[in-house]
């Protein structure tokens, strides 16, 4: 590799996107992961299924953060639907 190339590669952001459990994402937000399941459930956090037949998700971090600062910090969801 010459050093432009080197230096080039040095200077471009990670394309590695770090995807979180459900029982990550919960521990993170102190919630249960029966809640993160519902909020994904609901469509307020989104999620990828990882392979067509599997119950298992993961979570992108910037997904995650980007609810946080809509609805966390904002206090306005709980549970999905309005529940209390």
């Amino acid at each position: 590799m010459s050093r432009s190339s080197r230096a080039n590669h040095d200077q471009q952001p990670s394309a590695l996107i770090r995807m979180l459990s459900v029982a990550e994402v919960s521990e993170i937000i102190s919630v249960s992961p029966k809640l993160v399941r519902d909020w994904i459930s609901a469509g307020l956090l989104p999620a990828f299924r990882l392979g067509p037949n599997t119950r298992l998700m993961r979570v992108r971090s910037q997904d995650l953060e980007a609810f946080i600062e809509q609805h966390i910090r904002n206090d306005d969801v709980r549970k999905p639907n309005g529940q209390s």
